[in-house]
């Protein structure tokens, strides 16, 4: 199949993928918020069932959701449950070196179970293949790479990121959110820094980076693009509700612009408060847990909880927030 079939046969059935998609995926993210809301009070056995009503009813779920399942069943000791997660995320893309990495799962690694997981770690590397476009995912790394390596070069730098935003633009307008879910998982072995040979982006990390940096460190994307398509893109599981929630704070507190003046290209967005890291903080808890629900973000409270709770049993959750 040559270059230009291929790139012709992406573009005509990547939309059929995102339209086949449930537009519903607003009631996933419930499913994972009722999860930490029962995970932050320590039934652990009722949060898997709710995980496992979740991935029944959408595929693909998040490869981070994925494996944080796999590591509440470390806790209740159920190695089929661990193997059922694991599996789905291997065939999402995330890889058994990275798996092995995780001291969670130390004692599962160890199973036969897990041998024959690894493998088929081949035929899973294929079946993501088969539902990720791979030459979008190189651009993308390579992309994301040249983004990082002019940081230090002002001229240059607002060039690329200006750049990166045009075709992250481009393929929103034409194929859809460029997202873990059709373009793939961060994948730092793709494009190494051109310095000191280390990618910026973290293999290990359940991630779309390569993407959402470049529209954190643009002046006002939602603006520009609109919001209804960032919405749309959460609706149809293009969009993890987090990585918007750190689009937005971005924008609305000018927290990264390429324009040298805040008069330029203003922000216009609604009244939403997630309070966020880096953003300002509204102390009107009602008022934020309100905006988060709208999204498809849990509470502050249940986030408290479910971050004291991932400490106590030595989680390890590499994400980006």
């Amino acid at each position: 199949m040559n270059g230009i079939f291929r790139n012709l046969l992406f573009i005509l059935l990547l939309p059929v993928i995102v339209v086949g998609q449930s537009s519903e995926y607003m009631k996933y993210h419930k499913y994972i918020n009722k999860a930490d809301s029962l995970f932050g009070n320590e039934q652990f056995e009722d949060a898997l069932n709710i995980y496992d009503s979740a991935f029944k009813e959408f595929e693909p779920a998040f490869v981070r959701d994925y494996l944080i399942a796999a590591q509440i069943a470390t806790i209740t000791n159920s190695d089929d449950r661990i193997t059922f997660y694991l599996e789905k995320a291997l065939k999402w893309g995330y890889p058994c070196d990275c798996v092995e990495s995780l001291p969670i799962f130390e004692d599962y690694i160890k199973t036969e179970t897990w041998e024959t997981l690894k493998s088929n770690e081949s035929e899973y590397r294929n079946i993501y293949a088969s539902n990720v476009s791979l030459k979008l995912n190189n651009e993308f790394s390579i992309r994301y790479r040249d983004e990082q390596d002019r940081k230090s070069q002002k001229v240059e730098y607002v060039q690329v990121v200006k750049s990166n935003y045009n075709r992250i633009k481009l393929l929103i307008d034409s194929l859809g959110f460029p997202s873990e879910n059709n373009i793939g998982l961060d994948d730092g072995r793709i494009a190494p820094n051109r310095i000191n040979q280390i990618s910026g982006l973290e293999t290990c990390t359940p991630s779309n980076q390569k993407v959402i940096v470049t529209l954190l460190h643009y002046d006002n994307p939602i603006t520009n693009i609109g919001l209804e398509k960032f919405v749309s893109a959460i609706e149809l599981g293009l969009l993890h509700p987090r990585d918007f929630a750190y689009i937005f704070t971005f924008e609305k507190n000018n927290i990264s612009r390429i324009s040298s003046s805040l008069n330029v290209n203003k922000p216009n967005l609604p009244d939403y408060d997630f309070n966020f890291p880096f953003g300002s903080k509204n102390e009107d808890y009602q008022k934020v847990n309100g905006d988060r629900a709208k999204f498809g973000i849990c509470s502050l409270e249940i986030d408290q909880k479910v971050k004291s709770v991932q400490k106590k049993y030595k989680f390890n959750i590499r994400t980006p927030y």
